[in-house]
């Protein structure tokens, strides 16, 4: 069906009737992970939108309420995945109780204790100043060994290896050549002498930070697990409860078993991992076996959105290889209109698109969220502007920026955008080369598969942050996944708004 024209009130008009308040009524299966023993390791697995964050904030209000009754000073603490989910936790917690809890990013914990124990550097390194750093590294290694096959490797290689092995805290040679590299694909072939010379860029950059007395992010976890048993009891938590666990390095999560003195709560979702973090719970020293509860109800977004995007999900090699971590999702009753599609020829009209489908969603749903989703922080600058030509104020939701649940228009990326839900959702860049990125060159069959699963995720991941309604944008070339989805399931909306 051509949409062309107007969004129509099909759209909007199911939103009034869907408003939420500021009251939590927790479900049967929810309540029983608020309720759990607290003296037990738990780990909640939960499709999207089926209240994982709520549950935590509620496990930890418990929690500090069960310490507070048995006499003593409350001693919890909640882990968000990213600043954004931590802001909108915080946002939610503030909104829906008077209790107050304390929720951080893993990094703001980390930085926290590092800086009270001494141990911080004089600054951390990250984007292009860090990659910098890995090519100098790289530079200097290769006069060591001249014309060696690895030196025509992209630098992205040597930042992954190097991420990879700082998130299993491969610190030394002797491990890093006994470690299989799972995770690392099948494309660079890597022998045991190719290991010296990887090891040798490691090092040389290690060192190099070290010189300079920084640090980058991936080094704050494997610092505090060589201080593990120096960290005073004033800097570990009793109850540690994670959000988005899965997208967390292993090094990461030892650190968060190693600061918890009774209890951890993890909440995950194996099919929303947009990072390659493989870890097993085993691995970082956790037992759940038998302390495990499934959410596989939703009761952010309506049956049709739920519908389109468990169509695309079917094809990720979780869903296909019946993973037992992979929870499909149980259609809601709550009911909508269904997600749209449109095409413009270019991404320019796409933002002509995007303001005219946006200043529609304000007028007929001024008290309403409306997230608008895009690939990159360049391509959220250049919405902001278009919005902004059209008298339209938007507020970006990155890194510390933003208050997701107040009304309005709101801009951030797939990443940024984990953990978040808006009344109307806009997703934007459904092109080849945007989302999926630009395919990594002389790729092996089987890590193309990984990468596109990894992309595939990211969609899914924007698509089930819609509570009301589904919007997808897909310029000219069209995405493949739009292939992947039933087309039965969104209307088509031409290429043009109005």
């Amino acid at each position: 069906m051509n949409r062309k024209g107007a969004l129509g009130k099909a759209a909007v008009g199911g939103a009034t009737d869907l408003a939420e308040t500021d009251r939590i009524v927790l479900t049967k299966k929810q309540r029983e992970c608020v309720e759990y023993n607290p003296n037990q390791h738990l780990l909640v697995r939960g499709i999207a939108g089926s209240g994982k964050s709520t549950v935590l904030i509620e496990r930890a209000r418990h929690l500090v309420r069960l310490r507070t009754l048995g006499g003593t000073g409350p001693s919890v603490l909640v882990l968000a995945f990213s600043r954004p989910l931590s802001n909108y936790m915080t946002q939610l917690g503030q909104k829906t109780g008077t209790d107050s809890i304390d929720i951080r990013t893993f990094h703001s914990m980390a930085w926290s204790i590092l800086n009270s124990m001494n141990l911080r550097p004089a600054d951390v390194v990250s984007g292009r100043d860090r990659l910098d750093m890995i090519e100098q590294a790289v530079k200097d290694a290769g006069r060591n060994w001249s014309g060696h096959r690895l030196f025509a490797q992209p630098l992205s290689f040597w930042d992954e290896e190097i991420k990879w092995m700082k998130g299993k805290s491969i610190l030394d040679f002797d491990t890093y050549s006994k470690t299989e590299r799972l995770g690392r694909g099948t494309s660079v072939r890597v022998t045991a002498e190719d290991r010296r010379v990887i090891f040798d860029v490691f090092d040389r950059y290690r060192q190099s930070l070290k010189g300079k007395n920084l640090m980058d992010y991936d080094d704050f976890a494997n610092v505090l697990i060589e201080h593990m048993d120096e960290i005073p009891d004033d800097l570990r938590w009793d109850h540690l409860l994670i959000d988005e666990a899965q997208d967390l390095h292993e090094s990461q999560l030892c650190v968060c078993a190693g600061i918890c003195n009774i209890s951890l709560t993890i909440a995950a979702d194996k099919a929303q991992n947009i990072y390659k973090t493989g870890f097993t719970w085993r691995s970082i020293g956790i037992d759940i076996r038998g302390r495990s509860k499934m959410l596989d109800n939703t009761h952010r977004s309506t049956r049709e959105i739920v519908r389109l995007a468990s169509s695309l999900q079917r094809h990720d090699p979780i869903a296909l290889s019946k993973d037992e971590e992979f929870i499909p999702a149980a259609l809601p009753t709550k009911s909508g209109p269904l997600p749209v599609l449109f095409t413009p020829g270019d991404p320019d009209s796409e933002l002509n698109l995007i303001s005219k489908l946006v200043r529609e969603l304000r007028r007929n749903a001024p008290k309403h969220t409306i997230g608008v989703i895009a690939r990159s922080h360049q391509r959220i600058r250049e919405i902001d502007q278009c919005l902004r030509r059209v008298g339209i104020d938007p507020e970006s939701v990155l890194r510390d920026e933003g208050n997701v649940l107040s009304p309005g228009v709101k801009l951030t990326t797939y990443h940024s955008a984990k953990g978040l839900e808006f009344d109307h959702v806009l997703v934007t860049g459904l092109s080849e080369g945007v989302l999926p990125d630009q395919e990594p060159p002389d790729s092996a069959e089987e890590d193309l598969k990984e990468w596109l699963a990894v992309e595939r995720r990211l969609l899914y991941v924007a698509m089930t942050r819609a509570k009301t309604s589904l919007i997808l944008i897909a310029p000219s070339p069209q995405s493949r996944f739009i292939n992947e989805m039933d087309s039965a399931l969104y209307e088509d909306g031409g290429r043009y708004a109005v």
